[in-house]
This record gives C-alpha cells, structure tokens and sequence, in this order.
C-alpha cells in the first residue's frame, strides 16, 4: 500500500512539473506572436510613411 502512494505521488509530481513547462512553453509563444505582431506594425507604419 505505502508503494502504492509513492507511485501515485510521483506520478502526480511528474504531472504537474510537465504542465508548467506546458505553461512556460505556451507563455513564450504569446509572447513572441506579440513582439512579432507589434515587429509588423512598426515595418508597416514606416512602409506606409515613405509612401
């Protein structure tokens, strides 16, 4: 029985680890989608500027 909880507490620790640095991941890539968003409106504004 005691085998049996250090199992499922691993288990549950492996989890949890994986899903923030599922979180981690996915926060970067919001965050790089808007410096590449805001990258785009900046090369248009001066695109648009020289016209």
């Amino acid at each position: 029985m005691d085998y049996e909880m250090k199992m499922m507490k691993g288990t549950q620790q492996v989890i949890i680890q994986s899903s923030g640095q599922n979180q981690t991941i996915t926060g970067s890539i919001l965050e790089t989608d808007k410096l590449e968003r805001k990258f785009h409106l900046l090369i248009a504004t001066v695109f648009y500027g020289c016209l």
